[in-house]
């Protein structure tokens, strides 16, 4: 089951937590999180509606999810603002990537953000011929993984560094001139 619904519903407050129940119903808007002195978490794992390429942003405040996410692509969407995202252990999930930018994971450098990447995995599983931008922003990611079966390459920005970083078979992945890439040297079994 798809909620109805159009737009986007941005999350806003200063105090408190707002906490997501999905109830495994796929979220067909996209969704931002503005909440400056307030928290955003998830009860339960969080389907957004990937196919009408549904995002979840990220203004202001912290979100911290635990869970799994699923969306078209996620984005840093107001650079000046604080914002922290604990990612958890769950798995996130960009399905797709957004129109004209070709953004699956976008965050920019100095954008005001700190991301605790805990144990969580991005797996990035865009299926089209376009290519589609990584914005690691210099950020430390857990493991990454590059998945689908689009012939477009995934670029790879900003000088980041990763626990794990998984490339499936046949896929092009390129770092942006410029940048470096730090890949720890972890050794074992591939994330799931």
């Amino acid at each position: 089951m798809t909620s109805v619904a159009s737009g986007t519903y941005t999350f806003t407050g200063s105090t408190g937590t707002q906490t997501i129940t999905s109830n495994s119903v796929t979220v067909g808007v996209n969704m931002t999180v503005n909440t400056a002195g307030s928290t955003v978490s998830l009860a339960d794992n969080l389907v957004m509606d990937a196919a009408s390429v549904k995002r979840l942003g990220f203004a202001a405040g912290t979100f911290t999810a635990n869970k799994d996410i699923t969306s078209a692509y996620f984005t840093d969407t107001a650079s000046a603002s604080v914002k922290t995202i604990t990612m958890g252990s769950g798995t996130w999930i960009a399905g797709s990537k957004s129109a004209g930018t070709n953004v699956a994971w976008g965050f920019l450098v100095g954008s005001n953000t700190t991301i605790n990447a805990n144990t969580s995995t991005i797996k990035l599983t865009d299926s089209t011929a376009t290519d589609k931008l990584f914005q690691g922003a210099g950020y430390t990611y857990n493991n990454v993984w590059f998945s689908g079966t689009g012939s477009g390459a995934y670029l790879v920005s900003g000088s980041s560094t990763f626990n794990y970083f998984k490339i499936d078979q046949d896929l092009t992945v390129k770092p942006a001139a410029g940048t470096t890439q730090r890949i720890a040297p972890t050794f074992g079994k591939a994330p799931t």
